[in-house]
């Protein structure tokens, strides 16, 4: 592989928590089996279908959640990952990445990925961040800590989004009445 291909390679990954798609792998002019030889020699480890992690850089959440974000359109990031990712308060701690799915999505199968299916999505549900990590809006999200927390934590959680202004009671309201089913 040129060299150029290379710099431009670990450019983008450095841009993106060491994530690159298949599809950006591809825009440089690789092939797949070209990027089948970069995973055999271990510049690239294969995340999931479709997003790779460059050697030079650590598995992290932000970079699980941008490999989802990249080539998972219908997986948006959720419950105790979104809330960490807002930065609310008392989340219960594990190493998953968290998401959301409609019913007949596809999530692939992958250790670290937790999917539940609902298709209770809505387009206001939804935030891209400037780094491409697509995630539930902080009340959706708050919501949605009700299957993940202690009713205490999420009151908390509620109140300090309150608090500082990343929505009101009655965007809460909303997405709790909007995610609300039969038992």
């Amino acid at each position: 592989m040129a060299s150029v291909d290379l710099a431009r390679l670990s450019s983008i990954a450095a841009d993106q928590y060491g994530i690159v798609s298949l599809s950006q792998l591809q825009r440089l002019g690789l092939s797949r089996d070209r990027v089948a030889r970069l995973v055999q020699t271990g510049l690239l480890t294969r995340m999931i279908d479709g997003a790779y992690l460059h050697s030079a850089h650590h598995d992290t959440v932000l970079g699980r959640c941008l490999a989802i974000s990249l080539v998972r359109p219908g997986l948006l990031v959720a419950g105790p990952t979104a809330a960490k990712l807002w930065d609310f308060r008392r989340v219960p701690g594990d190493e998953q990445i968290h998401a959301i799915v409609k019913p007949h999505g596809q999530p692939g199968r992958i250790e670290w990925l937790t999917p539940y299916r609902t298709a209770l999505i809505r387009p206001d549900d939804v935030v891209t961040r400037i780094d491409g990590i697509r995630l539930t809006t902080p009340a959706r999200t708050a919501v949605d800590m009700m299957r993940h927390a202690t009713p205490p934590a999420v009151v908390s959680m509620i109140e300090q989004g309150l608090d500082r202004g990343w929505f009101s009671e009655s965007q809460v309201r909303e997405a709790a009445e909007h995610t609300a089913t039969p038992g």
